[in-house]
C-alpha cells in the first residue's frame, strides 16, 4: 500500500510503498473509504 511519509522535521512529504499494517496489542486497524489507519493507545 502507499503512505505519506515525513522523513524528518521540516522536510517534504513523500509517497512511499509500505507493507500492509498489522495491528499489535493495544493497536486497532481502522479502514475508512478504502484508507487504512493504524491507531494505538499509549500505556
Amino acid at each position: 500500500m502507499q503512505a505519506t511519509v515525513v522523513p524528518a522535521v521540516s522536510s517534504s512529504w513523500q509517497i512511499k510503498d509500505v507493507p500492509q499494517p498489522q495491528p499489535e496489542p493495544n493497536q486497532v486497524l481502522v479502514e475508512d473509504a478504502g484508507e487504512r489507519h493504524l491507531l494505538y493507545r499509549r500505556a
